[in-house]
């Protein structure tokens, strides 16, 4: 079965959704997780039994696994804000987030994504409620992680513009990444900001700007993408209009991506 087919429905989308939480962010489907999407499904589907449910999450697994990841993501989340009721889009937020906390952790690409979700459809105190209410071990991720690469590319484009790092530039680096992760406090994402500038300070290599890039790529649906060239729009912005070497920067980053974007400069 395919999205065009006549027999895709509301429910092969929501089956998508959650197997994107479940399974896109670890690339493990535990039991627990499938569990608790059959029934979550279930309370959507009442009445139709549980072998039919089944049926339909391997279709939507079928086209998880098939299609262009990041386009199918962004298309199921436009598509079921369209079809769903403010009431049911929150009754999906709520799904998501046990699902996420399915296997008793909850961790940052879950996080993100349910990020994003809650964003695109106007639901950020609803997430912030959850999130509060939330029983999961939060991750926060030891090493290098996807905020890191996020951090890196934000620096790469505020000082290598003009050769320089203010503190007003900083200082909305350090709030664009908490909107990423809600749950670090403000010194987390201070002490991330200092490992991706002493990655920065130490000199990159054009081969691990294009790893950076290919990471936040393969992990990142097209909306996530978009946002963080949004991010970096604003960054550059912070001290004034953007200039000729900046843009040039975000266009490149966004070609990669495949994302359409108008930029304007300061002529």
């Amino acid at each position: 079965m395919s999205k065009t087919s006549e027999q895709w429905t509301r429910e092969h989308d929501l089956a998508l959704l959650f197997l994107s939480v479940a399974y896109g962010t670890d690339h493990e489907l535990s039991e627990d997780e499938l569990n608790t999407i059959v029934n979550s499904l279930q309370e959507w589907l009442p009445g139709q039994n549980v072998e039919k449910i089944h049926e339909l999450v391997m279709e939507a697994f079928s086209v998880y696994l098939e299609g262009d990841l990041s386009s199918e993501l962004s298309h199921t989340i436009q598509s079921l804000e369209k079809a769903l009721t403010p009431k049911q889009r929150q009754r999906v937020l709520e799904n998501i987030m046990r699902i996420a906390e399915a296997d008793g952790v909850l961790l940052s690409a879950e996080q993100n994504l349910i990020g994003l979700v809650a964003t695109t459809w106007g639901l950020k105190e609803i997430e912030q409620e959850l999130l509060s209410q939330s029983t999961a071990h939060v991750e926060v991720s030891g090493g290098w992680s996807l905020l890191h690469d996020i951090a890196l590319l934000y620096l790469i484009v505020a000082h290598s513009s003009d050769n320089r790092l203010s503190n007003q530039e900083i200082q909305e680096m350090i709030e664009r990444l908490s909107e990423w992760q809600p749950d670090l406090t403000e010194e987390d994402i201070r002490s991330i900001l200092r490992e991706a500038l002493q990655s920065y300070s130490e000199g990159l290599e054009s081969e691990e700007i294009h790893d950076t890039m290919d990471a936040i790529k393969r992990a990142f649906s097209k909306i996530q993408c978009f946002a963080v060239v949004n991010d970096l729009v604003s960054i550059a912005r912070t001290d004034g209009p953007l200039n000729q070497h900046a843009v040039s920067m975000i266009r490149s980053l966004a070609d990669a991506w495949d994302i359409d974007i108008r930029i304007e400069h300061a002529s």
